[in-house]
């Protein structure tokens, strides 16, 4: 059993009316979240003092805290060749760790077949991926940093190695848009003071590269 993380649940209070030496008519299943099952009731929030709802009657005010324990599910890391890198049991909404890689002649290690396991909801095998050397596509850009002024905007040159690589297609990014924004087409506009990091990666690899971009107001 777990305690739980109540940031993940919406959280509510329902009051109940009840007679001196009565007990509280609790439905269990509206105590029911997505992922976990209800254990039972306890009077704290360190689930120390077990309350049971079904025989115990109420004599006071009294506050009642849920319980519960997450579904878990196994979460397997596998290799190109099928090969188990790890096996691992994670509760509903956590995160797996990553296996270590082992290097592969010939081949680049890009990542893995899904991110699902970032936030488990179900059993699931999950697949490492490769490229060949040859295709493995890597970016560099123009400049490392650049300041500009609020409206104005500069161009960031992104170059992929090899040139006859399969994909070349670019993802841009920022990390603030209230301080600078970054088309399709490295684009970056200035939009009020501050710094930005804009961030170009390769579509086919996952291979990015930054640039830091201070933004001041016009003089």
């Amino acid at each position: 059993n777990i305690v739980p993380d109540y940031s993940k649940f919406v959280m509510e209070t329902i009051t109940f009316i009840v007679e001196a030496n009565e007990l509280i008519e609790i439905d269990e299943a509206d105590y029911q979240y997505l992922g976990h099952d209800f254990v039972s009731f306890y009077t704290d929030t360190e689930f120390t003092n077990y309350w049971n709802h079904k025989t115990e009657t109420v004599t006071s005010e009294l506050t009642l805290y849920p319980k519960y324990k997450a579904h878990s599910f196994e979460v397997i890391f596998v290799d190109y060749d099928g090969t188990v890198l790890s096996e691992e049991t994670v509760d509903y909404g956590e995160s797996a760790l990553t296996p270590e890689v082992a290097e592969r002649d010939g081949y680049v290690f890009i990542g893995w077949d899904s991110d699902s396991f970032d936030y488990v909801t179900e059993t699931m095998i999950v697949t490492a991926q490769y490229v060949t050397e040859e295709e493995y596509c890597t970016v560099e850009l123009s400049h490392s940093k650049y300041n500009l002024m609020v409206g104005t905007s500069f161009t960031l040159v992104a170059t992929i190695t090899p040139e006859n690589a399969e994909n070349k297609n670019l993802n841009w990014y920022t990390d603030d848009t209230n301080v600078a924004v970054v088309n399709d087409e490295g684009v970056v506009t200035g939009v009020s003071e501050g710094v930005a990091i804009v961030t170009v990666e390769a579509e086919a690899t996952g291979e990015m590269v930054e640039c830091i971009v201070s933004v001041s107001k016009n003089p």
